[in-house]
This record gives structure tokens, sequence and C-alpha cells, in this order.
């Protein structure tokens, strides 16, 4: 015979079931949730951070021997890192004391934000004024002159190795735009717009600091889609049998330069230069010239004479390593 229950039976079963679930979710450990900026959400791979460290291999070196040339000393630039961070996070990272400039980037018609760090932004300026590079930081803002010596410098070394390093994948130029004070960092930029973040250790003697340079999202996307393009190609390549290949390239011919990096010449000594006079152009003979072969840096290596014939002895090849405890993966 079934038993029907009675209403308090009903409600006590109803009771015991809640009171077993409350108890169950109090056992359970709690979960804290935070608020998610989708703009923060990294997309760059480990192979695209190494791809983006080679392609400025050239950029470092080209930096390199341009300013030491120029300041008539040895001047040291090594990469520090490669990321794709938020804008908020670029600033955040950046010192308090910086010189701020951007570059106009066309095309994509975009702007990228440069900063240097002032230790060895005076050193450098004190040697351009003659001095032997061991200026203090001053307790005062830059002058005006102090300005346009770096901006100088920018537009005539940074942009124009920047552009040469890209176009091996893209025809980009790189202009000076306008220097800044580190106030406006928070009005270049919407704070949550991810970035291409780049840093390079700049060095003279024991004096260094940090360049870096913070590429907006379009112009990161166009580098990442024109680097992709040229890995395809060469993975295409890598298919074809390598001794064809390679029986191919042995009958095939390839144009080869020597390159010197490049220097400043004062206008008089062009103006009074003369048939059979020698111009120095401030190259010392003590470091290497570079050897392209189809208009690819290849080699490392000095001019010799052969007979009656130039040539190349070749030191190495061609090739700025990029230390990975320093990329940012």
């Amino acid at each position: 015979m079934e038993r029907i229950l009675t209403q308090e039976e009903i409600n006590a079963l109803l009771r015991n079931a809640r009171d077993t679930r409350a108890a169950a979710a109090e056992a359970r450990p709690k979960r804290k949730a935070s608020p998610f900026f989708f703009g923060k959400a990294s997309h760059i791979s480990k192979q695209q951070v190494r791809d983006i460290a080679q392609l400025h291999e050239a950029f470092t070196f080209d930096v390199k021997h341009q300013l030491s040339a120029y300041l008539q000393g040895n001047v040291e630039v090594n990469p520090m890192s490669v990321d794709e961070v938020p804008y908020s996070e670029f600033t955040q990272s950046l010192p308090a004391e910086i010189f701020l400039f951007t570059f106009q980037l066309q095309p994509p018609d975009a702007v990228a934000i440069v900063s240097l760090d002032f230790p060895f932004t005076y050193a450098l300026i004190d040697m351009m004024l003659g001095g032997d590079g061991q200026a203090s930081v001053p307790a005062r803002p830059a002058t005006e002159i102090e300005e346009r010596l770096i901006q100088n410098v920018l537009d005539t070394v940074i942009c124009d190795s920047l552009q040469a390093a890209w176009r091996e994948v893209a025809q980009v130029h790189f202009s000076f735009r306008q220097a800044h004070r580190p106030a406006d960092l928070h009005r270049l930029m919407p704070p949550h717009e991810k970035v291409l973040f780049l840093s390079f250790e700049m060095r003279m003697g024991e004096v260094f600091s940090t360049l870096t340079m913070a590429f907006p999202g379009a112009v990161s996307s166009l580098l990442l889609r024109k680097l992709a393009k040229r890995n395809a190609r060469a993975h295409s390549l890598s298919r074809a049998p390598q001794a064809e290949l390679g029986e191919r390239l042995k009958n095939a011919v390839l144009p080869v330069e020597m390159l010197l990096p490049s220097t400043r010449i004062r206008g008089r000594d062009l103006f009074e230069l003369e048939p059979g006079q020698i111009l120095q152009i401030g190259h010392p003979v003590s470091r290497p010239a570079l050897m392209t072969v189809a208009g690819r840096l290849m080699f490392v290596g000095y001019p010799i004479r052969k007979g009656r014939q130039r040539g190349s002895l070749i030191q190495q090849k061609y090739a700025v390593p990029y230390p990975s405890e320093g990329v940012s993966e």
C-alpha cells in the first residue's frame, strides 16, 4: 500500500536537499573572477619572435658601425627583447628620464614611438660637441640644441637603418616626426592597443642606455604578414630536391657587392676635391666591410688585391647573434 507523505514531510525533504547543496557549495574552492581585456591577448608566436629578431640583426650592425664612424669611438648596439604588449604596459616599463620621439611610417600611415635613456644620450651629445663622452646627466630639461642633435642622429642613423633592415620584407619609409615630453606618452596611443615592443642596449665605454621602440598594431600586423609570406616562399623552395637545387645554383651568376658602413664627410672636403687626391672616408682599416650576394648580407671581410684583380678576404659569415635569454616570448 502506497504511503502518502504529509506536507510537513515534503517540506523537511526539500529543506534537507537545500542544506545538502549549500554544504557542497561551501566545500568547493571559491574561484576568483577578474576583468579581461581582449586587447591584451598576444598573438605573436615564438617563431614570429625569432623572425623579427633576425630581421633586426642588420639594424643593430648598421647602427653600431654608423655611430662608431660618426663619433670616432667604439659604440656597441645589442638586441635585448621582442614582445607584443598593451601600450599601457609599454609606458609603465619606461624610466622617468627619457628622450621621447615619434617616427612617421609610410605605408601604412602610422606613428612609431622611440625613446632613449639619459646616460647614453648625454654622452652621445657630449662627443658630438667635441667632448670625451663622460658628461653626467644635467639636473635640468634638455635644451633645444641638445634635442636637435639627437633628432639628427635618429633621422639619419636610426630611421635609415630601420628602413634598410625592413626593406628585406616590406618597403616602409621611416622619417623623424616630432619630439615629445614624457608626459605626452599617455596620449600617443590608446592604452589597450597592442604594440610591437623592441628594445636594444646602447653602450659606449662604461655608459649604457636602452633604445626602445613601439610600433602600433597596424604596423605589427603588416610586418608579421610580410614575414609569413617570406617564410612560405622559403619553405616552398626547401621542398625542391636539394641536390638538383644545388647543381642549379652552381651555374647561377649572382651579383656580389662589397659595402662599407655609412659615414659622414664634410662638404668642404668634397668641394675642394681634385683628381688624384685621396678622400678619407672615416672608416678605420681595422673594421671589416660587408659583402652582399644578390642583395643580401652574407659575409664580413676586408678588401684585398689578388694579382690584377680586387678581392675580399672573408673573415666570417654574416651573423649578429640575438641573445635568446633576452628575447621575451
